[in-house]
């Protein structure tokens, strides 16, 4: 039986552009750059294994190839779209759910210590629920997913991104929406100096 779940991976090529930019104004681009390459490689190991799909949404568009070399064979590979972020989240879904899949969830790459265990969890919530959303340290989210018959674009549109209000207006909009929503134990993810300060003591 084709698996009914997908994991939806967001991945900046660090050949192609800058990485973790406020991190990087401390620590400098090499170490930044660094960092970011170890916490995707980790997070692609800890969900390549599992009852789902891994599929790696790369930006640009030309880093097919490269991003293919950098994790290897096990997921599959398509190129973010979109103008903003927003918009490329609302259309990795769509292809998930256009591909036939029932539940998805969509995590980012710079969430050190994110557990196979919880994303798999996440999944199967989402048998009893419309959305999960995980909540971030600094007010962002770091998971969020839907069943396909609640998928609900709005959730991407108007959102203040890299703010801290991102997880509240987020949850606003799903709540208005009359969605189930369960909402997950909070990470941090690596953005700043202080975030990486900070790893492990949450």
């Amino acid at each position: 039986m084709a698996p009914e779940c997908c994991v939806l991976l967001m991945v900046k090529h660090p050949d192609y552009a800058p990485v973790k930019t406020r991190l990087a104004a401390d620590i400098g681009p090499e170490a930044a750059r660094s960092l970011y390459e170890a916490m995707a490689t980790g997070t692609v190991r800890a969900l390549i294994s599992g009852d789902h799909v891994l599929a790696v949404f790369y930006d640009p568009p030309a880093a097919g190839e490269a991003t293919a070399r950098w994790f290897g064979p096990g997921p599959i590979y398509r190129p973010q779209r979109g103008l903003d972020l927003g918009e490329r989240m609302a259309a990795a879904f769509r292809e998930a759910f256009d591909e036939g899949f029932r539940r998805a969830v969509l995590v980012g790459s710079d969430i050190p210590g994110l557990s196979g265990d919880l994303v798999g969890q996440a999944l199967a919530d989402l048998d009893s629920h419309d959305a999960v959303l995980g909540p971030a340290c600094d007010g962002g989210y770091y998971l969020i997913g839907f069943n396909r018959e609640a998928f609900l674009p709005e959730a991407f549109v108007g959102i203040p991104w890299s703010t801290a209000e991102v997880f509240s207006k987020t949850l606003e909009i799903l709540e208005k929406h009359g969605r189930r929503v369960l909402i997950l134990p909070s990470r941090r993810d690596i953005d700043t100096l202080e975030d990486l300060r900070r790893m492990g003591t949450d």
